[in-house]
């Protein structure tokens, strides 16, 4: 074993699935458990340590976690128990909450003259004590006992402990999950019990004994491979280099790697699943293929000849999709309003009386032939019920449609555990077809200057900003737009300072948009601080003639003061020490990061090693690879030279005072979140006062009000709906009265379903606003002077 290559594996799957910054834990934790089992090994020779590799990586692929403390726990499982490693040692190095985890996964020790039924006594005290934990230790413990299982078949074993493993399983350990309300996971040690015992029953396990107390060993291929075939109802979409796969019968999503789509096609005609191994093992280790086959099977993917996935499902219950739109006027049929994503356009359809039933019957509360036979009860006079409700069902959880998604129990009984994720996520994005390669990216100035051709186009549909939801007076901003509001909290807080002399005011804002921020910041400027605003001299620097167009009409009543700048916000075209007020709102996440792998940090050449001993930014906590915000780090270069002495400046954007940059996947061009420890200190090395709040708070953002919440699909039918009845709808953050102001007598709101409306402090138009800091900076006025804080550190 490799253990670098296996780490790298690892590390790659928690990053693709977005748990990027807890990676430098997840490392951590593989290299203890490499060196905690070292020369300890399973009874076929293969080193201990990948079992708990595969610990985690199944609650990864198979059962996906959103913690990455749950990846610590499960390797790190069986470090207590088997190894010197104590549970103090693992609380001092990964928290009280992944000990608790540990503690409740190992068993009490064995005494020296336990026989079997003591043993299994031991087991059931186990059980007893997890029951009563956490349901994140007995998720762990499903998948280190789903792991061991796959493994029993093949162990040097006497066929009856393995018999004895599988019953073990079903008696002690499945009650545990139940219990929690862990149906997956349950359902899947069910099955797989029940394909160890049938595998027993043909004599696939009889292999030498080697006693009672030898481990697991590796999995051994069966006699007779299990003929596979690919599924005819999935579709592949592509999101930048992200790939993902849609089943068109159950509306399941999943993210997968490019090469994966081969061993797929392989079983597009019927095929043993051994007959894959020797073509896929150059591409991936034999665990790897393991866990496909496995994950492929739950997903439906891939099939056992002779099953039928139309007929699996043809008792699963339908369910509404989300971000679903359909308006009924009093006395009318119903419409439904959505997006076709095969032809990009948003379809107003008006169901007959039947259809709309039938829409109306999907709750996920009955399955399909309860609510067929319903149909026929209430519509007795409709020909051929089910064969059209199952037409109707198979078209709308199509990828093209996205309006009903099938689950294999009734909702009620996710009660415990929350709905599957896929019933609560949508496919946005292109469609891919096998051999299309990525769209090359744009350079951020060839983006800037080609792909942007409207500036309302930009950020009303692809790139929402949380300044320009907030553009208009807004009951979360004390009635005023967000501009507006970051000129009286800018010159409450003294970062605009009127110097007393008849100078110039010389500002920059690096980033304009639509001009719309800009023109709330001056009008309030004009109100507030007058004699700044009658020396003001406001430069827009954007990269964009389609967006400088924009600004260039919105602060037409500003034009004495305005000057439009084409310019890179890392080549600022101003004097040094000659800006006495610098604006960045939402734009440094669009600059370049640069990979960089830790072991090069020390003595490596290149330019983010070079950055990183220039600054003496800390990278202690870093991933063996990870992002660096390079072009950002620029930036503050830039905006430390031109700031003069007593200036200021305002940076916001997405990231994280500790977290590393990740790759936003909803937007048509890169952008990554930043890193603000990585920033701040770059700033204060650079001799600037420094610091770092939330964006929210700088604003006195009132979180409790609550508006729409939407997605970019929602948002485009709900606009067509207000198109035909004559009200024109922008991309702005509406309260309920601010909505239904807007569409006035014409459309009743009450009579719309799938609105909703939540506070905005959690989710704003899609984005998060507790997600989003401010840094603010000052330059000393005097040389030498030491930094200080400007704002509260979080």
């Amino acid at each position: 074993m490799n253990p670098d290559e296996e780490l790298a594996h690892l590390l790659e799957a928690v990053a693709s699935r977005g748990l990027a910054h807890g990676a430098p834990r997840v490392e951590a934790a593989f290299r203890l458990a490499v060196d905690a089992h070292a020369g300890q090994t399973r009874s076929d020779g293969t080193p201990y340590v990948l079992h708990p590799l595969a610990v985690a990586r199944l609650l990864l692929e198979q059962w996906p976690v959103e913690d990455p403390d749950l990846l610590v726990a499960a390797l790190l499982h069986d470090v207590v128990e088997d190894t010197a490693v104590t549970l103090e040692q693992v609380e001092a190095q990964f928290g009280p909450k992944v000990a608790v985890l540990v503690h409740q996964l190992t068993k009490r020790p064995a005494g020296p003259d336990d026989d079997l039924a003591a043993k299994r006594a031991r087991t059931a005290e186990a059980m007893e004590r997890l029951a009563a934990g956490p349901t994140d230790a007995v998720v762990v413990k499903a998948a280190d006992r789903y792991d061991n299982l796959r493994d029993v078949v093949g162990a040097r074993w006497p066929e009856a402990k393995k018999r004895g493993y599988v019953q073990e399983t079903l008696e002690l350990v499945l009650p545990v999950l139940d219990r929690h309300g862990l149906a997956a996971q349950a359902g899947a040690l069910r099955r797989l019990c029940a394909d160890v015992l049938a595998r027993l029953d043909r004599g696939e396990g009889d292999l030498p004994d080697v006693g009672p107390e030898e481990d697991l060993a590796g999995v051994a291929p069966p006699a007779e491979a299990e003929v596979l075939r690919r599924s005819r109802h999935l579709s592949f979409f592509r999101n930048g280099e992200d790939l993902f796969l849609y089943h068109d019968l159950v509306g399941d999503i999943m993210q997968l790697h490019e090469k994966v789509v081969p061993y797929l096609d392989f079983f597009a005609e019927p095929r043993p699943e051994a007959a894959a191994r020797p073509v896929f093992r150059g591409e991936f280790l034999d665990g790897d293929l393991d866990a496909f086959v496995e994950t492929f099977r739950e997903h439906l993917c891939l099939l056992a000849d002779g099953e039928d996935d139309e007929a699996i499902t043809a008792r699963w219950y339908p369910l509404r999709g989300p971000w679903l739109l359909s308006h009924r006027p009093a006395g009318g049929a119903l419409t439904l309003c959505y997006k076709d994503r095969r032809d990009d356009a948003v379809v107003l359809e008006e169901l007959s009386p039947f259809l709309g039933r039938l829409f109306e019957l999907c709750t996920g509360k009955q399955s399909l032939p309860e609510v067929i036979a319903r149909l026929e009860r209430e519509m007795p006079t409709e020909p051929d019920v089910e064969r059209r409700a199952l037409e109707a069902v198979r078209a709308w959880t199509h990828s093209r449609r996205q309006l009903l998604k099938l689950i294999p129990r009734a909702r009620d009984a996710y009660e415990m555990v929350g709905l599957p994720p896929y019933t609560q996520s949508t496919m946005p994005y292109p469609r891919w077809r096998e051999g299309e390669a990525p769209p090359p990216e744009l350079s951020l100035e060839r983006y800037h200057r080609e792909a942007i051709r409207s500036a309302d186009e930009q950020f009303e549909r692809r790139e929402t900003t949380i300044s320009h939801a907030l553009r208009v007076p807004h009951p979360a901003l004390e009635n005023r737009p967000f501009g507006g509001q970051l000129a009286r909290v800018l010159l409450e807080r003294d970062l605009i300072v009127d110097d007393g002399t008849r100078a110039p005011f010389v500002a920059v804002e690096v980033g304009g948009g639509t001009g719309a921020c800009a023109r709330a910041f001056l009008d309030a400027l004009a109100l507030r601080a007058p004699r700044i605003y009658n020396r003001l001299r406001y430069h827009v620097v954007d990269l964009s003639p389609a967006l400088q167009a924009a600004q260039r009409e919105r602060l037409a009543p500003h034009k004495e003061r305005v000057r439009l700048v084409c310019a890179d916000a890392r080549a600022l075209p101003f004097p040094p020490g000659s800006v006495h007020l610098l604006l960045a709102n939402e734009m440094i996440a669009d600059l370049p990061v640069l990979t960089v792998r830790r072991e090069e940090v020390p003595e490596g050449a290149g330019p983010g090693p070079e950055m990183i001993r220039r600054f003496g930014l800390p990278v202690g906590d870093a991933p063996g690879v990870f992002s660096l915000n390079y072009g950002a780090i620029e930036a503050i270069e830039e905006v430390a030279r031109v700031l003069a002495p007593g200036g200021t400046a305002y940076l916001s954007e997405f990231g994280s005072p500790q977290r590393y940059p990740e790759r936003s996947t909803h937007l048509d061009h890169p952008e990554h979140s930043i890193h603000f420890g990585h920033v701040k200190a770059a700033a204060e090395r650079l001799g600037l006062e420094a610091g770092l709040e939330q964006l929210a708070a700088l604003l006195k953002l009132d979180g409790r009000v609550e508006v729409l919440q939407t997605t970019q699909s929602f948002f485009d039918a709900l606009h067509a709906l207000f198109a035909k009845h004559g009200a024109k709808l922008e991309k702005v953050a509406y309260t309920k009265d601010m909505l239904q102001e807007l569409a006035g007598r014409a459309l009743d709101l009450d009579r719309v379903e799938g609105l909703r409306f939540a506070p905005c402090g959690a989710r704003l138009l899609g984005l998060k606003p507790p997600e989003f800091m401010a840094l603010l900076l000052r330059r000393p006025r005097h040389a030498g002077r030491s930094v200080q804080r400007v704002a509260v550190d979080v």
